[in-house]
């Protein structure tokens, strides 16, 4: 299975009717949490929220997530990922905080970042399953950069 991830912010349309499009042309099934977008898949199977989402990624061949936290839920659980971050210019968001962080994430673990939703094809989907590099001592590096993050001012 192929999952798209939302998460539970803003409406990703655009993500949505792109693999909605793209999902007969695909060899796995397609399955999405689309949360707040107004498209509703029609080729594939959907949900806005589920409180599941850590056995779909388990059972997930990949991933296709927002450029939010779900992300290092899918590289802990060792499944291959292709980030698209929300776009500010488009509304998803207040900033481009996901799009730095999905930037983050390629630039460590060489994951796929995605802007151009023009850039999914069925191919990309039926053949990308690298697993980005994770381990425990991944999570505590993020673990103590968020607390620092979180502890500053901004001064």
């Amino acid at each position: 299975m192929i999952l798209f991830t939302s998460g539970t912010g803003f409406a990703m349309d655009r993500v949505v009717k792109r693999l909605d499009t793209l999902a007969p042309d695909v060899a796995s099934p397609v399955f999405m949490q689309i949360a707040r977008s107004t498209y509703e898949p029609v080729n594939c199977e959907f949900v806005r929220y589920c409180e599941n989402l850590d056995e779909l990624i388990a059972e997930a061949d990949l991933v296709v997530c927002h450029g939010g936290f779900s992300c290092l839920e899918v590289l802990a659980a060792h499944k291959p990922l292709i980030v698209v971050p929300r776009d500010a210019g488009l509304g998803e968001i207040f900033d481009g905080h996901q799009v730095a962080f999905a930037e983050l994430l390629h630039e460590r673990f060489e994951i796929p970042v995605i802007l151009d939703c023009d850039e999914i094809d069925a191919d990309l989907l039926n053949r990308y399953r690298r697993v980005a590099p994770w381990t425990g001592q991944n999570r505590t590096r993020i673990r103590g950069y968020l607390q620092d993050l979180l502890e500053t001012d901004g001064n």
